[in-house]
């Protein structure tokens, strides 16, 4: 896996030096991904969405940190609480660590990084997260930087200078310690569901919620862009909500109900909405 995410980087910057289209090549990549987590199936064949313990946010801002929180049950497997203690232990590391109530991707790939390093040297420092099993992750956005657009939209504004300048300084390091991080002009929907289908496979994925949370008639109460993290478990073929044959499966930590049903096309909206740049974080189990 390594090995294919560092051609997966390494390609990537030099599809965006040449001017290259990306589109074709990461669907591509992503594909030979699924192939070294499964071997070579030809027949994919869309198991049942991978079974989350479903974690609520505590705090308005925190459904990123929920996310990792569901991530790392799924690693390790439990099925079951593991206490309202160890819960509240690993969500105060992560606010430490994030140390911002305006938590953006790079803050969550940073932290996924060191809960990695840190499971692989428990003894370097004193971890809620040891004994994970090896996994690895992969970022991918339209923009692995900053928009500065996005500081016209009220979700930002309040925080956007300090938020720009975490966000960047995050990207420069990330980029130096060679994390898996690529950036594309689009990811074509029906290559994230083969991705996302696997049952190796989750992914977390900013969305706007007022488009996510659209009522009956196609509408929200509020229009205005609201970032929220949700945890992508696969898709279901036992019910299809519009033209295509099959359904997103999410864990959303915002509500109180463990398992959700969303049709591609309401799903694709809410996570291609203008102050999202289409972040999304693949975690592949090994």
């Amino acid at each position: 896996m390594d090995w294919l995410i560092g051609m997966f980087v390494a390609r990537s910057a030099t599809a965006l030096n040449s001017g290259e289209d990306e589109i074709v090549f990461t669907s591509m990549k992503i594909l030979a991904m699924l192939d070294v987590i499964r071997g070579a199936d030809e027949t994919h064949s869309f198991p049942a969405p991978t079974l989350i313990y479903h974690i609520r946010q505590s705090e308005k801002w925190d459904c990123g940190l929920a996310c990792l929180q569901m991530v790392h049950c799924w690693l390790c497997q439990p099925t079951t609480s593991k206490g309202i203690d160890v819960f509240k232990t690993e969500r105060q590391w992560m606010r430490d660590l994030v140390a911002t109530k305006s938590v953006w991707t790079p803050d969550l790939v940073n932290a996924l990084d060191r809960m990695k390093r840190m499971s692989s040297s428990p003894e370097e420092e004193c971890s809620p997260f040891q004994k994970m099993p090896n996994f690895s992750f992969l970022y991918c956005t339209t923009r692995l930087g900053v928009d500065n657009s996005f500081e016209d939209l009220d979700y930002y504004r309040d925080s956007f200078q300090c938020d720009e300048l975490r966000v960047k300084s995050l990207l420069e390091d990330a980029k130096r310690r060679g994390l898996p991080m690529v950036q594309v002009p689009r990811l074509c929907l029906e290559e994230f569901a083969k991705v996302i289908s696997h049952s190796e496979v989750v992914a977390i994925v900013l969305v706007d919620n007022h488009v996510l949370t659209k009522g009956p008639c196609g509408h929200s109460v509020n229009s205005a862009y609201r970032g929220h993290y949700i945890l992508v478990s696969g898709i279901s073929k036992s019910k299809s909500l519009d033209d295509r044959d099959y359904c997103m499966v999410i864990v959303n930590p915002g509500v109180t109900v463990e398992t959700e049903f969303v049709s591609p096309k309401r799903f694709e909206e809410a996570w291609r909405a203008v102050g999202t740049d289409e972040d999304v974080i693949f975690i592949a189990k090994h």
